[in-house]
C-alpha cells in the first residue's frame, strides 16, 4: 500500500481557463441588476450613472451661480441708483424748505404743529394722572387731528396759491 501513493490521491481539481477578453469587461454597481459592460468602457467620458447624475448636477449649479451673480450685480447697480436718487430728493426737499423757511404759510404750520403736539401731551399726561385716559378719549382726540390736519391742509393750499407761492 505505501509503495503505490498515486492510487491513493484525490483527483486533480478542475482548472479555470484564463481569457484576457473577457476579463477586461467591468461590471456597473450603480445598475439594479449586475450587468457588463463594454470593452472601451474606460474610454468612455462618462462611465456610470450616478456620474452623469453628478456632471449634470454640476451643470445646473454653474448656471445657478451664473445667474445669481447676475442678479447680484443687477441688484448693486438698482440700489446705487435709488440711493442716487433719495439723496437727489433730500437735497432737493431741503433746499426747498430752506428757500420757504421765511414764508408765513409755513411759519404758521410749524407752530399749530407745535402747539398741537403740545397740547395734546398734555392734556393725555393730566388725564393719565386722573385716570381718566380711556381708548375712546384717544380715539376722539385721533379724529380731531385728522379733521384739523385736513382744514390745514385746504388752507395752506389756498395761501400758497393765492397769497403767498413758494419759492
Amino acid at each position: 500500500m505505501l509503495n503505490r501513493p498515486q492510487k491513493n490521491r484525490a483527483p486533480e481539481p478542475p482548472q479555470v481557463k484564463r481569457d484576457e477578453n473577457n476579463a477586461s469587461n467591468l461590471v456597473d454597481v450603480d445598475s439594479p441588476h449586475v450587468s457588463t459592460v463594454p470593452s472601451d468602457f474606460n474610454a468612455q467620458e462618462i462611465k456610470t450613472k450616478t456620474q452623469e447624475a453628478r456632471v449634470e448636477l454640476e451643470k445646473e449649479q454653474e448656471e445657478l451661480k451664473k445667474k445669481y451673480r447676475e442678479g447680484k450685480q443687477k441688484a448693486k447697480e438698482t440700489a446705487k441708483d435709488v440711493s442716487e436718487r433719495a439723496q437727489e430728493a433730500a437735497a432737493g426737499g431741503y433746499d426747498k424748505f430752506d428757500r420757504n423757511k421765511s414764508n408765513p404759510v409755513v411759519i404758521g404750520n410749524m407752530v399749530l404743529l407745535t402747539a398741537a403736539s403740545a397740547g395734546l401731551a398734555y392734556g393725555a399726561y393730566q388725564k393719565h394722572l386722573r385716570g381718566a385716559l380711556t381708548w375712546e378719549l384717544v380715539a376722539a382726540w385721533t379724529g380731531g387731528i385728522g379733521a384739523l390736519g385736513l382744514f390745514d391742509y385746504y388752507v395752506s393750499r389756498w395761501f400758497f396759491q393765492n397769497k403767498y407761492p413758494p419759492k
